[in-house]
């Protein structure tokens, strides 16, 4: 097994860097573990609501931007917030230096808007560390074997972070956020939500897809293949989080939510596997999907709100029935059973008037999609009963 290095791995999302004052907080922040440990490689998303500024404005000029345009234009969010944190950095005398994802050696696949990263090298990044300077990395990019500049799509700062955290062989990979770490439901909705102290990357991983957006699921692959812990903190904060791992958390039970899914049902049953093929081409994925052979009936998967834009085109070319709902999604630990769960969650949901269109139960999952803007309220009741009870 390859030896780990001491190097400090951190990445700050986007409300960390929201503006002058909170770079500057997080430049002290960083200097704090400087002085004690000369090796920090930093990873940084978009200031804010950036990338969401700039795909609102790429759409006021071109209602379907070509996607590599795209790319160059998004991929300057974390070029910006790269580049200021540096200037803080060095306004209060710690050594630092910005690089881009394609400076820092990041090698892409040639998907415009969801690249994967096939390769990592480090080169001038490692060059840089030796010389005991804080080097900032631009998150949610890298360079395509076509020498083009791609991005990762949402939660791609993540992806980096720990990809980088692999390449240079580092223990830990630290993530900092708004919350202290990993809920059992989101804290911001439910505020008798339970901290996870530690939890598995599968755990994690679950809760991932599902629709929370505390991590990006193949930040969490990654970690687990290369065996890096992962830390996630609040910004500031004293509490140690959550530390993900291979230790599993005994008492396990999660609800997430997407306040927009899409129901895509196929017109024609028989062209699903092409329909397949293509979300495969594009790195599409779906929440759901259920091939039916008999006619009389639709074939047809589910998509949340991004994913569904980048179908766009295909679908208006097809002109496939589209539904719209919200989607909660319990996950439970593998060993439960699920069966009285389901027949109580169901029947209380629906006493409270909850309009559930569909219900799904697989393994250690059970996903509810209803009318949209009934989850907040469906939520509160599910957690409560999954409180209550001994998960």
């Amino acid at each position: 097994m390859n030896q780990k290095s001491n190097i400090i791995i951190q990445k700050y999302g986007g409300s960390s860097l929201a503006n002058v004052k909170t770079i500057k907080i997080i430049a002290s922040l960083i200097k704090y573990r400087f002085i004690k440990n000369k090796k920090i490689c930093v990873i940084v998303s978009a200031m804010g609501k950036t990338t969401n500024k700039l795909i609102n404005l790429a759409n006021q000029i071109n209602k379907k931007p070509p996607l590599r345009e795209l790319d160059m234009l998004i991929s300057c969010g974390e070029r910006s917030s790269m580049s200021l944190l540096a200037m803080a950095l060095n306004s209060i005398n710690v050594p630092s230096i910005s690089f881009t994802g394609s400076q820092s050696g990041i090698i892409t696949d040639n998907k415009h808007s969801m690249a994967k990263i096939i390769a990592i090298n480090p080169i001038r990044v490692q060059k840089e560390l030796k010389k005991n300077k804080v080097v900032i990395i631009a998150g949610f990019q890298g360079i395509s074997k076509k020498n083009e500049i791609t991005t990762l799509g949402r939660g791609g700062s993540d992806i980096t972070a720990v990809a980088m955290a692999a390449a240079l062989k580092a223990k830990v990979c630290e993530i900092y956020s708004d919350v202290d770490g990993i809920y059992t439901a989101d804290p911001n909705i439910i505020t008798s939500a339970n901290i996870f102290k530690k939890i598995s990357y599968e755990q994690t991983y679950n809760i991932a897809k599902s629709g929370s957006r505390v991590l990006h699921y193949n930040a969490i692959k990654i970690a687990k293949q290369k065996g890096i812990e992962i830390h996630t903190k609040k910004v500031g904060s004293l509490n140690t989080g959550t530390i993900i791992s291979n230790t599993i958390s005994k008492k396990f039970f999660n609800i997430t939510h997407r306040e927009t899914v899409f129901k895509i049902s196929l017109n024609n049953n028989s062209k699903f596997l092409i329909f397949l093929k293509h979300l495969q081409d594009n790195n599409i994925n779906t929440i759901l999907i259920r091939l039916i052979k008999n006619k009389s009936f639709p074939s047809f998967i589910f998509i949340d709100k991004e994913n569904f834009t980048n179908l766009t085109k295909l679908l208006i070319k097809n002109q496939h029935q589209i539904s719209t709902y919200s989607q909660i999604s319990i996950i439970l630990n593998k060993d439960k059973n699920i069966n009285e769960l389901l027949y109580n969650t169901i029947t209380t949901l629906k006493k409270a008037s909850m309009d559930i269109k569909e219900v799904t139960a697989i393994n250690n999952y059970i996903y509810f999609f209803l009318k949209q803007n009934h989850a907040t309220l469906s939520i509160n009741i599910l957690h409560k009963i999954l409180a209550n009870k001994t998960i």
